[in-house]
């Protein structure tokens, strides 16, 4: 009951964060308000997700981290609801800084809640394959959901369904099981000593940097993939396409490590499904055909989903106790920077055109497989000299 109660808010405040920026781009154009303002709007929403390391510390101190969820997912309500009814009617600037605190939340909608994990399931290892699932559906159904909204009953309506569902699961959230441990506030790791920790914790490191590249990779997708349709002669139209096969494939792989959880050290499966994603974009960005483009992008999304599980299963594993929330959500912050920085590069290169936007994005995506990799034969090889009493020179 506690797991199902958990997905559910799940799956309900990340199917808000995957639509509500859909919902601001139409309620800018709904407004009058041009492009520009819509794509303002959905830069304040997501660019504050990088500072997820200063609310960290919340839940890592609080006595009773679901009040902290509870009022992180009601903040977001509130300002979003705001923005919603006030854009257009206040001055541009009062909207723009609600949806800055609404992005401000936002990391507690993804790695904050995913920190409170730990034992809520008897099988961390299902439960986690579970979550990634949510993630999956969050960024699927929630383009889709607002999408359907906007056309049916307009932007302002779409957005204060999305904020009355984002009070739900600070509801549930109320009912999930207390996760107080003795000497928490004493002891939580301060902010920067939880960001060294990133670089000073070896598998941490490397499931980051891997974390890291991949994600500017597959955040250029969208629009590498419209490039790489157009190129092979099936248009933008084509290029949704891939995206959704790829979307799908992360889905249907999400839904198949539930049923069958990893049992590989999270590290290693991290850097395998990295490794696999870029060899199947260079696939895609090489194929002479649409057909054979499509099967590798799908093939990749195939890769994506036990890849976010094994993330999860990675900040899980590797994380000390008094920094949990710390590391989950310093992880997803940098994932959606990366994952902007992508989009925003493929966008610079789109003139040289598909196949070669297309080739630098799973390069990016394969060095983060090949430089962890890397980094853990040097560390191998430096305990190997230093437990036989030679100094390592490298």
């Amino acid at each position: 009951m506690n797991l199902a109660r958990y997905l559910l808010a799940a799956t309900i405040v990340r199917t808000v964060d995957g639509g509500a920026a859909v919902g601001l781009v139409a309620l800018a154009a709904a407004s009058n308000a041009g492009a520009v303002v819509g794509g303002l709007l959905v830069a304040a929403l997501s660019a504050p997700h990088v500072l997820g390391f200063l609310t960290a510390p919340l839940l890592d101190r609080a006595a009773d981290g679901r009040k902290i969820l509870a009022i992180a997912f009601t903040a977001y309500a509130v300002a979003l609801g705001f923005a919603a009814v006030s854009l257009g009617h206040v001055p541009l600037a009062a909207s723009i800084a609600m949806i800055v605190l609404a992005g401000t939340c936002g990391p507690m909608l993804t790695g904050g809640l995913s920190s409170q994990l730990a034992g809520i399931a008897a099988d961390q290892r299902r439960a986690e394959g579970l979550d990634s699932l949510t993630y999956g559906v969050g960024s699927t159904l929630g383009p889709a959901m607002v999408t359907g909204l906007v056309v049916l009953l307009g932007p302002r309506f779409a957005l204060l369904v999305c904020a009355a569902a984002a009070v739900v699961a600070a509801v549930l959230t109320l009912f999930l099981p207390r996760q107080f441990r003795v000497g928490q506030r004493d002891t939580a790791i301060r902010i920067s000593t939880g960001l060294a920790l990133l670089w000073r914790s070896a598998p941490l490191r490397r499931v980051a940097t891997a974390t890291t590249l991949m994600a500017v990779g597959l955040g250029a997708l969208p629009v590498v993939a419209v490039l790489l349709a157009t190129q092979l002669n099936h248009g933008v139209t084509g290029g949704g396409i891939m995206v959704a096969v790829f979307g799908a494939g992360s889905l249907a792989s999400s839904l198949a490590v539930t049923v069958h959880p990893h049992k590989t050290e999270a590290e290693k499966l991290v850097i395998r499904y990295v490794t696999a994603m870029g060899i199947a974009l260079i696939v895609a960005a090489l194929a002479p055909s649409y057909l054979i483009a499509l099967i590798a992008v799908c093939v990749a999304g195939v890769m994506n989903g036990p890849f976010v599980a094994a993330t999860l299963a990675a900040r899980s594993d590797y994380a000390p106790e008094n920094a949990r929330a710390q590391v989950f959500i310093t992880f997803a912050g940098m994932k959606i920077a990366a994952a902007a920085a992508g989009a925003a590069l493929a966008g610079v290169l789109s003139p040289f055109g598909g196949h070669t936007t297309m080739t630098l994005a799973a390069a990016i995506v394969l060095a983060g497989a090949l430089v962890s990799v890397a980094d853990r034969w040097i560390n191998a090889r430096r305990k190997a000299a230093w437990s036989s009493g030679r100094s390592p020179h490298f």
